[in-house]
């Protein structure tokens, strides 16, 4: 709060990320007749779809965790096991499941901004080191990211945004 963020809790759960103008948030609803047998299968498409993303906008990246990464994950999306690009979580509900996750685009220092007090209140053990962007890799635009994705989301998925949602 004293650095002007307000907190929420995430649906698709998880520990403490941040959201700005700079980061892109996302998130896939699925019927699931039994949602924990596809737990990792979902984590793994997701995670994998991002990768993709990430390529088509010329950004190098791999799935894993990077040692000692906030809010940390077997599925995170990270630049050369180095910064962590894009964090990911589920929530699991009666025949259904909600995949959500963050991509940081730009502006690490907003990041590092929240983020450190917030693991220092909570005595949680991160490295600051390994929070990065997109635009840490080379210059970007939240634009041309949600190009991306919407064009490796669309190829996978329907697609439903904002006004559109319903129709």
């Amino acid at each position: 709060a004293a650095a002007g963020f307000a907190s929420v809790e995430r649906l698709a759960g998880g520990r403490a990320a941040v959201f700005t103008e700079h980061t892109i948030a996302f998130s896939l609803a699925v019927p699931d007749e039994d949602p924990r047998v596809s737990i990792h299968t979902r984590f793994r498409k997701i995670s994998g779809l991002i990768v993709d993303a990430f390529a088509r906008v010329g950004v190098d990246s791999i799935v894993g965790e990077v040692p000692g990464e906030y809010c940390p994950g077997e599925f995170s999306v990270n630049h050369r096991n180095r910064i962590k690009l894009m964090g990911i979580g589920q929530r699991l509900a009666k025949r259904a499941a909600h995949v959500g996750g963050v991509i940081a685009v730009n502006r690490t220092d907003l990041l590092l901004e929240a983020l450190v007090p917030v693991y220092a209140a909570l005595r949680l053990e991160w490295q600051p080191a390994t929070t990065g962007s997109l635009g840490d890799v080379r210059q970007i635009t939240n634009r041309e990211v949600l190009r991306a994705l919407e064009d490796e989301f669309g190829a996978r998925y329907r697609v439903c945004t904002g006004p559109a949602w319903g129709r």
